[in-house]
């Protein structure tokens, strides 16, 4: 896994958790499977661009073409 990405991953869980929002939930409006989230969580896997924008969108958040 790249560095970038595994920044972007960080980023994710940082804000996630700021906004007071599980793994669970995360996964209910994202509508990932949650072992899914924890195994992208854990950087066992590379996240797709539409799982990236499932989960900015869930978190309302943007993600800019330049970071990933």
């Amino acid at each position: 896994m790249s560095e970038e990405c595994a920044e972007i991953i960080d980023c994710i869980i940082k804000i996630r958790k700021q906004k007071g929002i599980t793994q669970k939930q995360l996964a209910y409006y994202t509508k990932i499977n949650q072992s899914a989230i924890a195994r992208l969580e854990s950087k066992k896997v590379i996240p797709t661009i539409e799982t990236l924008l499932r989960i900015a969108s869930a978190l309302s958040i943007k993600i800019k073409m330049e970071d990933i």
